[in-house]
């Protein structure tokens, strides 16, 4: 199964908010959701390397933090635009949950969920439906 590190989140928060499960398939989906936090957990390292790449840098060799225009804190980066490059390559980096025999069972079962959901959809809530269900589609079909 393939999702980009920026669709971590919300598809996350998606299905738990959104899918009213119990038992089994609740089972299935907090254990992806689990796998989905380790892959968040490696996008946060990678864009600490890129901010520690992309900053100038504290005595303990942390990205330093100045204020803007606004007074907020914001990171003292040295070049805006290699930053923002290097940080859309990373959103848009595509991570894998392997289609094994170990996640098998969790991924059909969340897909049954999906595709077997009650709930009516509408409006934004029906594209946020349909980019979640198009995640699942084409799970263990090679």
């Amino acid at each position: 199964m393939k999702i980009r590190y920026a669709d971590i989140s919300f598809v996350s928060k998606w299905l738990l908010d959104e899918l009213e499960l119990e038992g089994k398939r609740n089972r299935m989906r907090m254990k992806f959701i689990k796998k989905l936090a380790v892959k968040y957990e490696e996008f946060k390292e990678y864009y600490q390397e890129i901010l520690k790449e992309s900053c100038n840098l504290d005595d303990e060799r942390n990205p330093k933090i100045t204020k803007d225009d606004n007074n907020r804190d914001v990171y003292d980066i040295i070049d805006m635009s290699k930053f923002q490059s290097e940080y859309d390559q990373l959103i848009n980096e595509t991570i894998y949950i392997e289609e094994n025999e170990q996640n098998k069972e969790m991924l059909l079962t969340i897909q049954e969920a999906i595709n077997n959901c009650p709930t009516p959809f509408k409006g934004d809530k029906a594209i946020d439906y349909e980019n979640i269900a198009s995640l699942f589609d084409d799970i263990y079909t090679d």
